[in-house]
C-alpha cells in the first residue's frame, strides 16, 4: 500500500541485539476502509516521511496526528517511526496516569496528510520511556529498515465519551491499542 523513496542512511556496525521493546496488540475491530500512502525518505541528516490518508470507512475515524514521532525498534534491525498509541509496559516501573495519546478526527471521505522530519541518527522515543525497570531499551543496531505507521481508530469503537472538537485524546493504554489499527509504509532499507 505504501510507496517507499529511500536515499541513504547510517547506522553501528556492533551487531549487538537490542533489549525487546514492550509487546505490541494486535486489534480485536476489523480494520476500516482507508487509502492510505507514505514516503519514507533516509538522508543521512534527517528521515522525511510524507503521508496520505482517505477515510472510505463509512464512519469517523481517529487518527494519532500529533507534534510527536515515536521511534522504537522491531525484529531483524528494522525502526518505526509512528504517530499512534502504545500500551502502559509492564515492569517495575509505576505510572500516575496514563500517557495521552493525541489525534485528530477524520471524516468519512476525508483527507488527512502530514510531512514529518526526524533528525538522524535515530533515537529512541516512546510515550513511556526507555527503562521499564528491566533495564534500557535501546534502537536496533545496526538499523537496516525504516517503516512509519499511522495509528487509527473509529471514533464508533471508543467506549469512553470523547470530547467535542476536532482535537480527541486517548490514553496510550491496552484498551486503546485493542481498537487501534496500524498503516504503515513499505520498509525502506538503509545502506
Amino acid at each position: 500500500m505504501g510507496a517507499v523513496a529511500m536515499v541513504l542512511g547510517s547506522g553501528g556496525c556492533s551487531g549487538r541485539q537490542p533489549p525487546a521493546e514492550p509487546p505490541d496488540p494486535q486489534p480485536t475491530t476489523p480494520a476500516p476502509a482507508v487509502d492510505f500512502t507514505a514516503t519514507v525518505d533516509a538522508r543521512s541528516d534527517a528521515v522525511h516521511v510524507v503521508y496520505r490518508l482517505v477515510n472510505h470507512s463509512g464512519a469517523e475515524l481517529l487518527a494519532f496526528k500529533n507534534d510527536k514521532v515515536y521511534v522504537t525498534g522491531q525484529d531483524n534491525g528494522r525502526v518505526q517511526l509512528a504517530q499512534r498509541a502504545f500500551t502502559m509496559p509492564e515492569g517495575t516501573v509505576t505510572w500516575s496516569q496514563p500517557v495521552p495519546a493525541s489525534g485528530v478526527r477524520v471524516g468519512d471521505g476525508q483527507e488527512l496528510t502530514a510531512d514529518l522530519t526526524v533528525p538522524m541518527p535515530l533515537k529512541r522515543n516512546h510515550p513511556y520511556g526507555d527503562d521499564y525497570g528491566k533495564g534500557p531499551i535501546a534502537l536496533p543496531d545496526p538499523i537496516k529498515e525504516i517503516v512509519f505507521c499511522l495509528g487509527v481508530v473509529r471514533t464508533d469503537d471508543v467506549t469512553v465519551a470523547l470530547p467535542q472538537g476536532e482535537q480527541i485524546t486517548l490514553p496510550n493504554l491496552a484498551s486503546t491499542t485493542a481498537i487501534q489499527h496500524l498503516l504503515c509504509s513499505a520498509p525502506a532499507r538503509l545502506g
